[in-house]
């Protein structure tokens, strides 16, 4: 990651069928950057056309999901209409939307500090769940789970 780190993560999803693929990206996306990157993170969607009478709003309550994911972000998104003339007013709200975000975050910066952490509580989890895979092969035994090591110990 670049020095300072960026100010906004713009998580594009294009409006229409949602994909199992998009999901999983999300998933990925939350689960490598850490629970700090959604307050970072706008949702940009991409063919509001599509929307046609129904609002943004009524769209992400139908998808659990995606709701879920506009929660976390602080309900931090933007829809662009693909069809609309005047481009340069979608631009110019979204480049608002992203300014007081970074005003509510202090004008700072994701860091790569908040990545490490993110990649630390990864290994953490790897070495838990090849710890419960240990003692599942071994059978009844007590688990120790360190950041550097995994202890086991027979309980009988």
């Amino acid at each position: 990651m670049s020095i300072p780190g960026p100010h906004v993560f713009l998580l594009v999803i294009r409006i229409g069928v949602r994909k199992k693929k998009e999901e999983n990206t999300v998933k990925w996306i939350q689960k490598y950057f850490g629970d700090d990157f959604s307050m970072y993170t706008i949702v940009l969607f991409t063919h509001g056309d599509l929307l046609q009478s129904k609002s943004i709003k009524e769209f992400c309550q139908e998808n659990e999901e995606l709701q879920s994911l506009i929660n976390q972000c602080g309900s931090r998104y933007h829809v662009f209409n693909n069809k609309e003339k005047n481009e340069q007013t979608q631009v110019w709200n979204l480049l608002k939307k992203i300014d007081d975000m970074v005003e509510w975050n202090g004008r700072k910066h994701y860091t790569s500090e908040m990545y490490e952490k993110a990649q630390e509580k990864i290994i953490w989890e790897e070495r838990v769940e090849i710890g419960k895979k240990m003692a599942a092969e071994a059978g009844n035994v007590a688990i120790g789970v360190g950041m550097t090591t995994v202890g086991l110990a027979t309980t009988g």
